[in-house]
């Protein structure tokens, strides 16, 4: 029985593939993978503002507000702002733009993240 082979192609993305398949390989093996590298890891940074994005996903589907968003998970330490303070807010301005980067990638837009080959 011949062992598998893989076939990687020569782009932009060979290293990053060549990556994934040492690391399925010692998966398919039964070991343990070392620490990833940047390429497979977000940012500590990145990493919080996509759990909070998820958050907010989920907490739309059961009805939160746009406001109820805002100070439950993005500025759960900021006082609540109300009416036409609200309305004006950054703060909304704020929670608007990262909904709608968490709809855009929901909707496939993870792809655009650095490693992710559009093609695939």
């Amino acid at each position: 029985m011949n062992p598998p082979a893989f076939l990687i192609p020569d782009d932009a993305f060979a290293p990053l593939r060549s990556e994934a398949l040492y690391r399925l390989q010692l998966a398919l093996c039964g070991r343990s993978p070392p620490e990833p590298s940047p390429h497979f890891s977000p940012s500590t940074y990145q990493r919080r503002r996509l759990a909070n994005m998820l958050a907010m996903l989920d907490a739309r589907e059961v009805g939160a507000t746009i406001r109820e968003l805002a100070f439950t998970l993005v500025y759960p330490n900021s006082r609540l702002l109300r009416g036409a303070e609200w309305k004006a807010s950054g703060e909304k301005r704020h929670v608007l733009r990262l909904l709608r980067s968490a709809l855009t990638l929901r909707g496939g837009g993870y792809r655009t993240f650095h490693g992710f080959d559009r093609s695939i």
